[in-house]
This record gives C-alpha cells, structure tokens and sequence, in this order.
C-alpha cells in the first residue's frame, strides 16, 4: 500500500441532518481516527462509527445521530507511534508488512507536521533568532506572554500601568499607559510605552517609535448621553384661603355619558324589555344642558298583520314612550330612535323630544314619528337613563335588534 495523500484532518460543519462525513486517506483501524464535535471528542461505536480501515482512497465517519446545524466537525487522523514488526533472521522479506511499517512512519510523520502547523514559530527568512526558552514554572507564573522591543520573548505581570500625564525626565517602562497632556502635545489622546526608556522631548520620543497610540480624545469623551429621568414631584403645598366666587363660565363641551355597542334583541314576548341603561350624574344637566341619546336597530314584523313597537325613555321616575304602528314585511328594516332631554331653565325642569326614522318605509302612514313631553326631575340628584322596547304581542316572526345606544351630555 502507499500514502498517496498527506492529509490528515478533515473538517465539516454540522447541518442538521448529514450523518455521514469522508476521510480521504489510508488509516490502520477505526481506532486510527479521532472525532470532535465542537472540540468535544467523541465514542467510536457509541457516537459513530468508521468505515474502509486500510483502504488507500479512506472511507466515511458515519455519526448515530446527525450533528446539529453549524455544529463544527473536526476528524483526525492519530496512528500509534510505534513499531510492531518482528524481522526473523532467514525467513522470507515480509513486503506487505515492511510497507505497512513505512506507511505507519509517513502516517506518524504527517501527524508531527499537524501539530506543528499550530505551533508558533518564527519565520523561515528570518535571523538572529532570540531564544524561546520559557522562563521556569515559578517565574512564570500568574503573567503574560508578550515580546519586548527586539521580538524577544519576555513576561508581564499586567498588561498595562497607568502613569497618568506624560512627563519629560521619566523613566517609562514596556506597557505603560500614558495620557498626552500639557507637557507634551496636549491632545488628551491614550499612548502605551513600546520601549523601557527616559523620556525627553514628547514629538522627539514620539518619532523615536517609543510611544503608540492607543486611544483617541475623541473615543474618551464620546457622544452626549440622553437626558436623565424626571425627579419625583415634590409635596404639595398647604392649601390656601378660598378665593371669591367667580363668575359663571359658559356649557362645557360635550361628552360621552356611555355607550353600548352589544347587540341586544327582543322578541317573542310582548314584556317591556330594558336594551340599554346608564347613570347620570346629579348636576350634569343644571339648568342649561341637555342629554342625547342615540339609538340604532333593525326591525322584522314577518306576522302577516301590522304590529305596534313602542320604544320608551326612562330618566328617573319620568317615561316619555312612543308607539309605532308597523307593517308587516319579509324584510327587515333599518332605523334610528333619538332622543334629546333638555334642562328648561331650572334643575327640576325638563322638555323632552323624541324621533324615530325608519328605513325603508315601515309604518302604515309615514317613516318619520316624533313626541314631546314636558317632565319635572330633580337632576341634582343621580338618576338612571333607560332604554325599552316593547311588542303590542308575542311572535317568534316579530323582532327587534338593537345594535349600538349612546348618551352623550351636550
């Protein structure tokens, strides 16, 4: 057999799903490979498996379970460093044996040359090599690899000192950190010292290659940062002395008392049945407000004979109803019942309108109703505002929907 190829580490990445990865050179035994998953060594037989030991072109390590997407996948070749061939004196020359053992050195000899890829070495063309002999284990200990001015290897305890302002007539050390300041060119620029030296004139050991910049002004001081939190508000003050009344203010604007979107329908009952309900305060109406509400249903009398619908407003103990009579149809009908409760000069004063409009037409005369009623509640005092439909009778073909109600004080 030969060592064609002077390969001897393969890797791959992980995507999830290939299971299998190829070595392309000769290898001894399964046992001739070893396999790391993201620098993890794994099981033969346990974690994968090795096939075509002994063959020149090499063959495949083929995992249990597919490695992880990006996971990275590193094969190495790793024959015995020995020699187990026994030459007995007069028997035949063992050629296949005696190349085995050659291809065993070559194989142990591409390893060497492996490893030494990922050593540190000085370069071919360079000379007058300083030597790189470590220090002692005590010497060394709890310092850094670093090289001094001639490339020499040498040891630090830190990576830096911190001398703050340059100064000239100073001795400087390799490493340590200086900030350029009135003495020298006052650039508040960070150096480290590249020599052990006596400093003189900044520009002078600047060009001398003594000092490297290291950190700009500009990277010290950086952009503004944001502006802080708000502080906490102080305590409130004592209260002071009530002022004189001033005069009255004009109607505020107008607001939303509440609003109902939920559909609510009745039917089949000829009960009065409350579809929307809601609070006002006492004093909301005064003397010169007015409440409005809007009311938005669809209608069906599908009966075959012409039905009374009676929608009905409730403020406190007053009702103001108003009765419709609907013709029948198979259709349903849209419409609109407004109501506008208006302060009559006095808090227990009240002039109420109503309005219905129907869509199509679908009363017996016309498509428009409207009622007023004068009331007398005490709107200094919270009352409730209800909404009620009621059927003049019961039928599952009668139907009335109400989709959204709002009461607004204006």
């Amino acid at each position: 057999m030969t060592v064609p190829k002077k390969t001897n580490r393969w890797e791959y990445a992980g995507d999830g799903v290939t299971t299998s990865f190829i070595y392309d050179n000769r290898i001894f035994a399964d046992a001739d490979l070893e396999v790391y998953l993201d620098g993890l060594l794994k099981t033969l037989t346990t974690d994968y498996s090795v096939s075509n030991a002994g063959v020149p072109t090499g063959g495949n390590v083929t995992f249990t379970a597919a490695p992880a997407n990006l996971t990275k996948i590193v094969i190495v070749r790793d024959v015995a460093d020995d020699q187990q061939n026994d030459y007995v004196e007069n028997d035949p020359f063992p050629a296949a044996a005696h190349e085995d053992a050659l291809d065993r050195r070559t194989m142990v000899s591409q390893q060497k040359q492996e490893q030494l890829d990922r050593t540190i070495q000085y370069p071919k063309s360079e000379s007058s090599l300083p030597s790189a002999e470590l220090p002692d284990l005590a010497t060394r200990k709890n310092k850094f690899f670093a090289f001094d001015d001639n490339g020499a290897p040498i040891l630090l305890q830190s990576f830096g000192t911190s001398r703050g302002d340059w100064a000239t007539a100073t001795a400087y050390n390799i490493n340590d950190f200086v900030k350029d300041a009135a003495a020298g060119a006052n650039t508040k620029n960070i150096y480290v010292a590249l020599k052990n030296h006596t400093s003189g004139v900044w520009g002078t050991d600047l060009a001398a290659g003594n000092w490297q910049l290291q950190i700009t002004n500009a990277d010290i001081t950086g952009p503004q940062g944001p502006t802080g939190a708000t502080g906490a508000t102080g305590a409130t003050g004592a209260t002071g002395p009530t002022g004189a009344t001033g005069p009255t203010g004009p109607a505020g604007s107008s607001s939303v008392i509440g609003r109902d979107t939920v559909s609510q329908s009745v039917s089949n009952t000829a009960v009065e049945t409350t579809v929307a309900s809601f609070s006002v305060a006492g004093g909301s109406l005064s003397t010169n407000r007015m409440l409005r509400a809007t009311v938005i249903f669809t209608y069906l009398n599908n009966r075959g004979v012409n039905q009374n619908v009676t929608f009905d407003f409730k403020y406190g103990a007053a009702s103001v109803p108003l009765t419709l009579l609907m013709a029948t149809s198979a259709g349903t009908r849209f419409g609109k019942f407004e109501v506008e409760l208006s302060a009559a000069g006095s808090t227990n004063a009240q002039l109420a309108i109503t309005r219905l409009f129907i869509i199509p037409q679908a009363q017996a005369t016309n498509d428009v109703a409207d009622y007023d009623a004068s009331i007398a509640e005490d709107s200094t005092v919270t009352k409730d505002f209800d909404i009620t439909v009621k059927h003049s009778a019961a039928a599952a073909s009668i139907l009335a929907t109400v989709r959204s109600v709002q009461l607004e004080l204006l």
